[in-house]
């Protein structure tokens, strides 16, 4: 899949679907809060992933995308599946029940730090100045999040712990698919995933959930709704197309955007406090993620 020339004017389609996917992926959090204050954690994700994985492999099959996974890919793409959605899944759902959803996707958000992060201590790649600034700048946007309550937080540090987690298991699922050179198009490998890793969310659902999907509110259920077919659905293939149609340094900003307005649609949507401790901490952690995504990447 050929990016865009950087020398090429970007095409109005490329930057309207980055609006898009900044406020799809935003306003995902605050939907995913409405919806776990009514529906079962285990059993929401679960139907969330398999819907959104149906949904998008029925896509790729109509619009006659490679879908068949070779055998010896099966492997990788469950350990792909396993950290990009049981894991990520399981966690943020966990972190956005305990803290606010604003919080959530600053934490959340900062994969490409601890990517970094894992290529310099396991991988070996050089520790270099910008490498350290964007660490130490997202590190310390964290601390000046949490720092209004550290009593509480010490108390009960189970949201933080739980987002710091998925934030790390996602970036670890991006290293496993990045290094991998698939033989599937990138939508149906979106659609394999979400259902091969939706598989132990559905049975932790079933061992431990009576199910109540159908006895949420209707805005829950809408919420629902909009996780899958927005957040889900029609942002990948937002996202892939980003990458189609334009430079690599363009097509990051849109990864920018969405903690941005998931912080402002937390406080329009849900009434979450934005005092200064969240607004440092939202430019100190999109600036070190920026200082990542935004850096000249090698061949």
């Amino acid at each position: 899949m050929a990016e865009a020339s950087p020398s090429r004017r970007p095409p109005p389609l490329g930057l309207a679907l980055m609006v898009v996917l900044a406020l799809g992926w935003g306003l995902n959090w605050q939907a995913m809060k409405v919806a776990l204050s009514e529906i079962p954690l285990w059993q929401y994700r679960a139907l969330t992933a398999f819907a959104a994985g149906a949904i998008m492999l029925a896509l790729a099959g109509a619009t006659g995308q490679r879908m068949a996974v070779p055998q010896a890919q099966w492997r990788v793409l469950a350990l792909a599946a396993f950290l990009n959605v049981t894991c990520w899944f399981s966690f943020v759902a966990i972190g956005v029940r305990l803290m606010s959803s604003g919080q959530a996707a600053l934490i959340g958000f900062t994969a490409p730090l601890w990517l970094e992060a894992i290529n310099v201590t396991i991988l070996g790649e050089r520790m270099t100045a910008l490498r350290l600034l964007a660490l130490a700048l997202g590190v310390g946007g964290i601390v000046v999040l949490l720092s209004h309550d550290f009593a509480a937080i010490v108390a009960s540090p189970w949201g933080t712990v739980a987002m710091l987690t998925a934030s790390l298991t996602w970036a670890c699922g991006i290293l496993v698919q990045k290094r991998t050179r698939w033989a599937i198009d990138s939508v149906p490998l979106g659609g394999w995933q979400l259902l091969i890793g939706g598989v132990p969310i559905g049975v932790v659902a079933l061992a431990t959930e009576p199910f109540r999907f159908f006895d949420a509110s209707p805005t829950a259920l809408w919420s629902t709704a909009y996780l899958v077919l927005v957040s889900l659905v029609l942002c990948y293939y937002a996202w892939f197309k980003i990458v189609k149609l334009l430079p690599a340094n363009v097509a990051a900003l849109s990864s920018l955007l969405v903690p941005v307005v998931g912080v402002i649609g937390g406080v329009i949507l849900l009434g979450e406090p934005l005092g200064w401790r969240e607004l440092v901490a939202m430019i100190m952690i999109v600036g070190a993620i920026a200082l990542i995504l935004l850096r000249p990447q090698p061949a």
